[in-house]
């Protein structure tokens, strides 16, 4: 009977051993597959400001296009400090998207307004880096699309009545088709963004792309 003890907590400390050692290596997984879609954001990224810097160059406005590889600099020091950490505060996240706006405001002029609205107390929640800027560039895409007249691009933050961080970038632009789906996005930057959420917290968050009442398209997380 000792003996058979002794053999039942051997056996039993070696299979949490290796229970230890699977959740570490799936976590370690995880983080890989997260980075992997992360990194596919950034050269989509790269190319849409170094094409805004190209259409100054072509009009010869060099100063500003002078002033705006400026600003794409000091965004792509901001991506790499970020690949450094999978969360990052919705106050430095807002930070970015703000120089974003700054170099898209170059780029569209008076046809553009772009702002932040951060609920009080939503600043210090974390959330994945980079997860707002695809969801931007896609307010951009579609809410000026062949426009003329102006267009405005709204990042909001608030928490919901049971204190979960709701986040919306909207636009008054022309909306969606009829038919649009998530999954036939002809973008990389929506479906990356709902694996990347999906990757990190599974059935616990929700991300939509729809019409926005009024006018436009509203993606929530």
């Amino acid at each position: 009977a000792i003996a058979g003890a002794g053999a039942a907590v051997s056996y039993y400390a070696r299979w949490k051993e290796r229970e230890l050692a699977s959740a570490q290596l799936e976590s370690q997984l995880s983080e890989a597959r997260l980075q992997s879609l992360k990194a596919q954001l950034h050269p989509h990224f790269l190319f849409n400001s170094l094409h805004a810097i190209a259409s100054l160059v072509r009009t010869g406005d060099n100063a500003t296009a002078v002033t705006t590889i400026a600003s794409l600099s000091d965004l792509l020091r901001r991506v790499l400090d970020a690949d450094a950490r999978p969360e990052v505060t919705l106050a430095e996240e807002a930070a970015f998207i703000e120089h974003y706006f700054d170099i898209q405001r170059v780029r569209f002029g008076d046809r553009l307004t772009a702002s932040i609205d951060l609920e009080p107390g939503t600043e210090s929640r974390m959330v994945p880096t980079l997860v707002l800027q695809p969801l931007v560039e896609n307010a951009f895409r579609h809410g000026l699309a062949d426009r003329i007249d102006g267009a405005r691009v709204v990042l909001r933050a608030a928490l919901d009545a049971d204190g979960r961080l709701r986040l919306a970038v909207e636009n008054d632009g022309q909306g969606l088709p009829a038919d649009w789906t998530l999954e036939s996005a002809d973008g990389v930057g929506l479906r990356m963004t709902a694996a990347r959420l999906q990757q990190r917290y599974g059935r616990d968050h929700a991300f939509a792309v729809a019409p926005r009442p009024g006018g436009g398209t509203i993606a929530t997380i």
